[in-house]
């Protein structure tokens, strides 16, 4: 009896993977369905390493697919807030071609910063802002929703009513073509969903004090683009 409970488990623990990792993703967001003087909140995707010489991420497709939608659509936004593994896309580090702002959400360290802190830290530099400011949230198709989940939280605390548009990339590869890489970003998913409802539910969304960027404020932008 509980090897058959056993075996229907990991069925459907097969079946729930493969639905996640094949689904078909949501339509690519045009760059006319963002509003106008967003703040983008662009977070990143497993980077494909580092460069010991010049400190730099090595992005992967993923985050370079991120990269270009910030560029594709630069005139949208009035500031990029994201992580370092997309920023080291960019052709420019601190800036969009357009010369948008790009800045850091959080110190990069050698720690695994979990997506509900680093979207955290990002909220905490914009209080500056005005509470109507549009944030619009951009991560990889298999990402976004948990990204969404985490940004609802943070922002349910913190700017409540806040307007969020979700901005999709449409069919986004992961750090690379390998065939093993939607099985492990599922598996990786399973995981990552219960701690991050956890922590949801503890009310324990804060910035941890080794990432969080001594100087949090940002200036208010004087023009929108």
């Amino acid at each position: 009896m509980i090897r058959a409970l056993f075996i229907a488990a990991c069925f459907v623990v097969f079946v729930g993977m493969a639905t996640f990792a094949y689904s078909p993703s949501p339509k690519e967001t045009t760059c006319t369905a963002i509003p106008q003087g967003t703040v983008a909140i662009a977070v990143a995707f497993t980077p494909a390493g580092k460069n010991d010489t010049t400190q730099k991420y090595i992005p992967g497709d993923a985050n370079a697919r991120i990269a270009a939608k910030l560029e594709q659509c630069a005139d949208r936004f009035q500031l990029v807030l994201t992580q370092k593994a997309v920023s080291d896309a960019l052709a420019n580090e601190r800036a969009l071609s357009n010369g948008t702002p790009v800045e850091q959400m959080h110190v990069d360290n050698e720690r695994n910063v979990r997506t509900w802190e680093a979207i955290s830290c990002g909220v905490g530099r914009l209080e500056r802002f005005p509470p109507d400011v549009p944030l619009g949230l951009i991560a990889h198709d298999k990402h976004q929703g948990r990204a969404r989940h985490a940004l609802a939280a943070v922002l349910e605390k913190r700017r409540p009513g806040a307007p969020v548009v979700a901005i999709h990339l449409g069919e986004t590869p992961y750090q690379s073509g390998a065939l093993y890489w939607p099985w492990r970003w599922a598996a990786r998913e399973l995981v990552a969903w219960p701690a991050q409802y956890w922590q949801v539910h503890r009310g324990a969304l804060e910035c941890s004090g080794d990432v969080v960027i001594p100087d949090q404020l940002l200036p208010v932008e004087s023009d929108t683009r």
